[in-house]
């Protein structure tokens, strides 16, 4: 059996990471596992570059003009976004059809920022799984619904993300593109139950088969590192409650709830004040260089992480890692976090709950309360034995849910039906 994934980075990116993740999975379970992306950053020899022309430099610039698309169509109609949102029309055809004849399952994955062209969907001639990332595969552009919208439900149109609709109702154009080049035999994968439950409504994938499996972490390298060494190698001080949080564009990307997390802090100062707390607190965050932000505890900012064993070393030297996103899939944070035993706490939103097991492996809080998220927090920092309980937790149900083995036979078996059915 041969596999193609289509992702548009190798690694950078939690889409990316993913389908990486789940490429190697394969490999490791004797599959013919091949990636291709838009920009190749390792020197493996089953992950492919797709080349837009002949001569480097004008494949260059035509694979930069492409990643441009969707800003310059939105430009150009006068509409603006400060979410993310793409329309997927690129300028220049990336020809991924001519990779796909030797493989019998297409898999793709986040093929956005002009990788795949929706065109080209009824072109492939082959099984395809799409393992979605975000909601973009059911939406009229926009990767995750907002203040509640349920269009997608029906058709999208007048997306309230969108500002200056200008000419024509670019929204409603993508949804519909969508709706002619989608196949109802595609199969559909998401990692997390949220996602699926979302997916089964929508207009869109509501008639195809849809299978939940989640995403993988490498297990031996995101493993327990003894902490004091890992604090040590951080720098970080030995005595304190480490807070851990970060994700990409941690700090500026609303949907990763950096609010959420500075308000409930204020609240951990606070008690502070009164006494409540035992020890010091510091905050640890990745995925951001700086902040103005004044949180009245100590702040290190590591910046960003590509690299797995800074990020294992990063995840052991904490005592509690706090994803408050307004709303998210299969956070891969978490995943590593609860695989280097570090207990987690984030909102009971999205496919959160399908990682944190309230009372097991970290704690819920009531969805954007940040008193809550506070209180959760504490119950990790104030309890030594209970942490030392949940971290075991955290590691042995990571072991048993998430690990390379499992999942790449989750997907063996979907392939199989595939291959099957076609």
């Amino acid at each position: 059996m041969r596999v193609l994934h289509i992702n548009t980075e190798e690694k950078i990116g939690g889409a990316a990471r993913a389908a990486h993740r789940i490429h190697q999975g394969l490999l490791k379970a004797g599959i013919d596992s091949h990636m291709l992306v838009m920009h190749k950053e390792s020197d493996e020899d089953n992950i492919w570059e797709y080349s837009a022309s002949r001569n480097k430099n004008v494949s260059k610039i035509k694979k930069r003009l492409n990643s441009y698309s969707d800003l310059l169509w939105m430009r150009l109609s006068g509409v603006s976004t400060r979410n993310p949102w793409s329309l997927n029309n690129p300028i220049f055809d990336s020809n991924i059809v001519d990779f796909v004849d030797d493989f019998d399952i297409i898999n793709l994955h986040w093929i956005n920022a002009g990788m795949v062209d929706l065109r080209m969907l009824s072109q492939l001639k082959k099984p395809i799984v799409w393992t979605m990332h975000d909601m973009w595969p059911f939406t009229g552009g926009c990767h995750y619904a907002s203040d509640g919208c349920e269009k997608f439900c029906n058709s999208c149109s007048n997306c309230s993300q969108l500002k200056g609709l200008g000419r024509w109702d670019i929204c409603s154009n993508v949804f519909r593109r969508k709706k002619k080049y989608y196949s109802e035999d595609m199969r559909i994968v998401s990692p997390s139950k949220w996602l699926a439950r979302e997916a089964k409504r929508s207009t869109l994938l509501k008639n195809m088969s849809i299978d939940v499996i989640p995403n993988c972490v490498e297990t031996e390298v995101y493993s327990p590192k003894d902490k004091l060494l890992a604090r040590k190698i951080l720098g970080l001080s030995r005595d304190s409650k480490i807070i851990l949080f970060g994700a990409m564009s941690a700090t500026s990307d609303p949907r990763k709830g950096f609010i959420y997390l500075k308000k409930a802090l204020e609240i951990l100062h606070e008690r502070e004040n009164v006494g409540e707390l035992n020890c010091p607190i510091e905050l640890l965050v990745f995925g951001s260089s700086s902040s103005k932000e004044n949180f009245g505890f100590p702040v290190h900012f590591a910046g960003m992480l590509h690299d797995d064993i800074s990020l294992s070393l990063l995840y052991s030297s904490a005592d509690v890692m706090v994803v408050p996103s307004h709303m998210d899939n299969l956070p891969n944070t978490i995943m590593e976090a609860l695989s280097c035993g570090t207990p987690c706490v984030g909102f009971n939103i999205g496919g959160i709950p399908d990682m944190i097991k309230h009372g097991e492996t970290g704690f819920l809080a009531k969805p954007y309360d940040e008193k809550d998220l506070s209180d959760c927090i504490m119950s990790v920092l104030e309890d030594d034995e209970r942490q030392m309980k949940m971290s075991q937790m955290a590691r042995k149900y990571v072991l048993d849910n998430f690990n390379e083995s499992k999942v790449a036979g989750k997907y063996i078996e979907l392939y199989q039906r595939c291959l099957i059915i076609n």
